[in-house]
């Protein structure tokens, strides 16, 4: 389909989606979209259209022959800066750590699938500073970042590549998923030793609304309905993102790491979460506490309006939740415990009640049910044993 005059790119269908393409003055793709209806597909557009607005040099840097490396530099900096900060991260993180340092110096149009598969296999015998082996997982992302940036310098005009070399190739199958969702008991326990530290009415707010830990870092009071009907409830609006930490010339930290709220723009991550009595609690709890250290701080109290704060007002990072909620597992005497365990515990304990998978999948701010059910509900001895006794 021929560009459109007014400038606003090149709508066209791909399949059962909706898509639309958008070019500069040198015919390089700065930005595409796709969505499942053309309604989607036109406020997509909209908000693309804005970002770019007055932006210009997305022209590659003119040179003989472009290596990976000068390539997927351009990439980052002008076609994955229109995507969301946490694509942003993952591509940045993935091609500075692991593509650049095996792949960034051979030439672009000269590499081959072959150069991909030993990329690959390389990457089968390298290890982490702990002495572990990279996970399948993190494999995986990094191939499938290479992809997408190969997939977008054929899309360049001219194509900067005729051959994607590393579509043919699977991702690695990532290991068996391991679900740590708390028992009955187990939950029994967390709540009763939650009083013994400051963290412990955050831990039992991941527990009972099963938000993830950058949902409920990014809650104001603002967010908390205490008057919804049929429950009060906790509206999950933004996410509260961390940035690297700056370091010296030594590789040292030498500076706070900076943080900033994304919104949460999938319709069905931004929803509701019902409360129930622990949860409103905890709430009234954190309040009280925030009352207090913000008379003793008094103007040096800085007023994000967060609900998960430090002592000191600032946002809680995230290690030192985890290892708030070491503390308390240890306490309770249950085994390794993660902050994301947590969300799957509200999955499970909420499924082993009758909640229907549909219910926990909205719940969950999941688009697909299949997710849930995969990803985050355990089936625990005790029901599988229940389910046996049909029969007796």
């Amino acid at each position: 389909m021929a560009k459109r005059e007014s400038g606003e790119g090149t709508y066209y269908t791909e399949g059962n989606l909706f898509c639309w393409r958008l070019r500069d003055r040198n015919g390089v793709v700065v930005a595409t979209v796709k969505r499942k209806t053309a309604a989607l597909r036109k406020a997509a557009v909209k908000a693309k259209l804005k970002e770019i607005e007055g932006a210009g040099g997305h022209a590659l840097p003119k040179q003989r022959a472009h290596t990976v490396e000068s390539y997927l530099n351009w990439w980052l900096q002008n076609i994955v800066c229109m995507r969301s900060k946490a694509t942003q991260r993952q591509y940045g993180q993935c091609v500075r750590l692991y593509i650049v340092p095996h792949l960034g110096k051979l030439s672009l149009s000269r590499l081959a699938s072959k150069d991909v598969l030993e990329w690959q296999a390389a990457f089968l015998l390298q290890r982490k500073a702990n002495g572990k082996p990279y996970a399948p997982r993190t494999r995986g992302l990094a191939l499938v970042t290479l992809k997408a940036a190969l997939a977008d310098a054929r899309e360049q005009v001219p194509p900067l590549i005729t051959i994607n070399p590393a579509a043919s190739i699977k991702e690695p199958r990532a290991s068996h998923i391991t679900k740590r969702a708390l028992r009955p008991e187990g939950i029994d326990r967390m709540m009763t030793h939650a009083g013994e530290s400051r963290y412990g009415p955050m831990v039992v707010l991941l527990i009972t609304t099963g938000a993830s830990v950058s949902e409920a870092s990014g809650w104001m009071w603002s967010d908390f309905d205490p008057d919804a009907k049929p429950r009060a409830v906790l509206r999950i609006l933004r996410k509260l993102e961390w940035g690297p930490a700056p370091k010296d010339a030594n590789g040292k930290r030498c500076g706070p790491a900076p943080w900033s709220f994304e919104e949460v723009k999938r319709t069905v991550r931004r929803r509701a979460v019902p409360l129930g009595r622990l949860a409103i609690e905890a709430l009234d709890q954190i309040r009280a506490e925030q009352e207090r250290l913000k008379a003793k701080s008094g103007d040096d109290w800085p007023d994000h309006g967060l609900i998960f704060t430090t002592e000191t007002g600032a946002p809680v990072i995230p290690r030192n939740l985890q290892r708030a909620l070491t503390q308390l597992r240890v306490r309770a005497g249950l085994p390794h415990l993660s902050l994301h365990d947590l969300r799957k515990t509200f999955a499970t304990h909420l499924a082993r009640h009758n909640t229907p998978v549909d219910t926990l999948r909205t719940l969950m701010g999941h688009s697909l049910i299949q997710t849930t059910q995969k990803h985050y509900l355990e089936v625990l001895p005790n029901d599988a044993a229940l389910a046996a006794a049909i029969f007796d």
